[in-house]
């Protein structure tokens, strides 16, 4: 009986103690040595240029459009429409 105890008391502490162990290897790892993977196999030196906002402003126009649409949606129309 006492042996089933110490197994479930051992497996609780070990399944506790689990989540702590993934934090403190991310922790530990050193992010100074990392390589840009975007610049691996090229020999030169490449240089990455920031990108334009185009994309963001053409999302933003549209997403304006469709809020603004939905304020002259008529209030008095039915499930139906």
């Amino acid at each position: 009986m006492m042996g089933h105890m110490k197994h479930r008391v051992l497996a609780f502490v070990l399944g506790s103690l689990l989540p702590l162990v993934f934090p403190m290897v991310a922790m530990a790892a050193d992010e100074d040595e990392l390589p840009d993977a975007r610049l691996l196999g090229y020999k030169g030196g490449v240089k990455v240029e920031g990108g334009a906002t185009a994309v963001t402003w053409l999302l933003l126009v549209v997403l304006a459009l469709v809020c603004l649409a939905s304020l002259f949606k008529n209030a008095k129309r039915t499930h139906l429409d």
